[in-house]
């Protein structure tokens, strides 16, 4: 009985390991400009990691995280449907809800 259990429990995690890992693989992550810069800033290979992952590296990054989400704004009005689940699409919506928001312009007093 506890064999058994054993079995379908290394199975069920081989599983989910294969799973994950093929999900979160990008084949033509160096295709991108974006992806290239990110990884030469000292993230490694992109193509396996996590949004949590990239979000918490830009944390401590922000003037990257700023100046990759500028340049991620025109490659989202032609993305494709599946863009964000590349290695692109996940760093430039990292980038994105990381980034500082830009400081305010207008005079506080107006209000």
């Amino acid at each position: 009985m506890q064999r058994s259990l054993f079995i379908v429990t290394a199975g069920m995690l081989l599983g989910a390991l294969t799973l994950l890992v093929t999900a979160c693989y990008d084949p033509h992550a160096q295709d991108s400009k974006i992806v290239r810069e990110v990884e030469a800033a000292g993230s490694g290979n992109l193509s396996t990691y996590t949004l949590q992952g990239l979000e918490q590296w830009f944390m401590e990054r922000p003037q990257l995280a700023t100046k990759i989400a500028y340049e991620c704004v025109p490659l989202r009005k032609t993305a494709t449907a599946n863009w964000l689940t590349t290695a692109e699409g996940s760093v430039c919506q990292a980038a994105s809800a990381t980034a500082p928001p830009p400081p305010m312009t207008a005079d506080p007093r107006a209000w």
